[in-house]
């Protein structure tokens, strides 16, 4: 199981959300296209977020569309504290 301080270290995996986040809503072609990533990398991305309930997806048909379950992700590095992730 991923925690999100694992989750968000990676950066295709913070790309992803990102768009995400800026879009609202998007399908799995698109946001490969936008994060300039193969379809089966942006899959997993997702996948991961999916499990960390920082985004959730719905199908239209066949087709994956992904919407975020948060409004925000705020990541800060602090002296003698390490990393800090705020979600809201």
């Amino acid at each position: 199981m991923l925690d999100v301080t694992d989750a968000l270290t990676h950066r295709g995996r913070v790309r992803v959300l990102d768009i995400i986040l800026m879009e609202g809503e998007v399908n799995i072609s698109h946001l490969a296209r936008k994060a300039g990533m193969d379809h089966n990398a942006t899959s997993g991305h997702v996948d991961s977020l999916v499990e960390l309930g920082l985004v959730r997806e719905r199908r239209v048909g066949r087709e994956r569309v992904i919407m975020p379950c948060v409004s925000s992700v705020e990541i800060r590095f602090e002296k003698r504290q390490g990393m800090r992730v705020t979600v809201q």
